[in-house]
């Protein structure tokens, strides 16, 4: 993974905890859950990318042996 793909996700992350929270004690709900379901969908595309680059990691490394 990429410097900036670290950056990218460590800031998605950010938004959707910094956003969560307050949005259900002061009232919008639903925004609150569109930001939970985005927070999700991040996490799970985070851990796609880390099997994908570690297999591609792998195979490089298969390559040059």
């Amino acid at each position: 993974m990429t410097g900036i793909g670290w950056y990218e996700v460590g800031f998605r992350v950010a938004a959707d905890v910094v956003g969560v929270p307050p949005a259900f004690p002061s009232g919008p709900v639903v925004s609150g859950l569109v930001y939970g379901v985005f927070f999700v969908m991040v996490l799970i595309g985070f851990r796609g990318r880390l099997r994908r680059s570690r297999v591609m990691a792998a195979n490089v490394e298969a390559v040059a042996a």
